[in-house]
């Protein structure tokens, strides 16, 4: 300010890119293939579970990768693992229920894949609570239901974190 500069603070976007998606949710094969495309590889907490603290799932659960990895090693706020590792995260992460999402830049580069729960997810809050499908990318899956397997146990109910699956009409609501 002193030489009469004005400091960068933001940008004006245009309307289309500023509420542009900007996160996916991944099956755990597509993040996988995030892992083994990444040179480098760094596991820290998942802010959300660690500010919240609504549920007791593992908490180190964010995996970064390349540039990001080793800024957060860096800074001492990740340690680095190796692919293996990262799988493994990404398995025991869909076995407990959370949900696989990438974080991106604006050019379009993956910096890291999260896996979160809905209850401390702030992105996933949003995206349930006030119906704000547009705030992630659609997924190319499309969940089917085995009629003849069905025994209405529920499972499908209480694992799909979309809340897309009712027992009462045997449906999915292929718009989540």
């Amino acid at each position: 300010m002193k030489e009469g500069k004005i400091p960068y603070v933001g940008k004006i976007l245009p309307l289309q890119e500023a509420f542009r998606s900007q996160q996916w949710i991944l099956p755990t094969q597509q993040a996988f293939q995030i892992m083994r495309n990444a040179r480098t590889f760094a596991l820290a907490e998942c802010t959300c579970r660690k500010h919240y603290q609504r549920c007791d799932l593992p908490l180190e659960t964010c995996l970064l990768i390349n540039d990001m990895a080793d800024a957060y090693v860096e800074t001492g706020l990740a340690h680095r693992i190796n692919l293996e590792q990262a799988k493994e995260i990404l398995k025991k992460a869909n076995f407990t229920g959370l949900v696989h999402q990438t974080a991106y830049n604006p050019e379009q580069y993956i910096w890291a894949v999260c896996s979160c729960c809905v209850c401390c997810c702030y992105g996933l809050q949003i995206l349930l609570q006030y119906g704000r499908d547009d705030m992630v990318v659609h997924s190319d899956y499309i969940a089917v239901q085995e009629e003849n397997r069905c025994n209405d146990c529920g499972l499908c109910v209480s694992a799909c974190p979309e809340e897309a699956i009712t027992l009462q009409l045997r449906a999915i609501d292929q718009r989540r």
